[in-house]
């Protein structure tokens, strides 16, 4: 579906309708004042960006024949980074969180989570398919700098990497313990 967008000046905006044909023919319009219009494209994931602006101004005496302008579907992309990206280090694991990305027009299904020590070669942590925004790595090796980054799926393919955090996993210790809750 397209929904079509029309105002006078800085006026709030008014909808015109919400239909799936390419083009549209406002009616009512007064003659010699300037609108502006503007189109979205909805599906089920939601509303698109709005086109471009474009104005003219309706007169009594057509100048052109009418011409329908076409309205081309905007087509999803691959979503953008994850960001915010946080580390909670523990003792063998390290919790990740981060903050989901503009996803392109398209439903976000996974997250690529990997991570590595010094300059290795990075491993992706197995979670399955999982479009939660957080991980909880586990199996690490205590005292060890971990490097950590994160990518978004969706049906478009796997977006760009997030900025690289850092991570030590540690044993907990008796100090740890009793800086908290006391347990009975």
């Amino acid at each position: 579906n397209y929904m079509v967008q029309y105002r006078t000046g800085n006026n709030t905006w008014s909808t015109y309708g919400n239909g799936t044909s390419t083009s549209a023919n406002l009616t009512g319009l007064v003659n010699n004042i300037q609108y502006s219009f503007r189109v979205s494209a909805v599906n089920s994931q939601g509303q698109g960006p709005w086109s471009e602006i474009i104005t003219a101004v309706p007169s009594a005496i057509p100048i052109f024949a009418p011409v329908p302008i076409p309205i081309a579907p905007i087509q999803a992309t691959v979503p953008d980074s994850p960001f915010g990206l946080v580390a909670s280090p523990d003792d063998s694991s390290v919790f990740l969180s981060w903050l989901a990305p503009d996803n392109g027009g398209a439903a976000i299904a996974d997250y690529v989570v990997q991570y590595r020590t010094g300059n290795n070669t990075w491993s992706t942590y197995n979670d399955g398919s999982n479009a939660f925004a957080s991980a909880n790595i586990a199996g690490l090796d205590n005292d060890t700098q971990y490097s950590f980054r994160v990518s978004a799926v969706n049906s478009q393919g796997q977006g760009p990497w997030s900025e690289i955090i850092h991570a030590t996993p540690a044993a907990r210790t008796d100090s740890d313990a009793s800086s908290g809750f006391l347990l009975f």
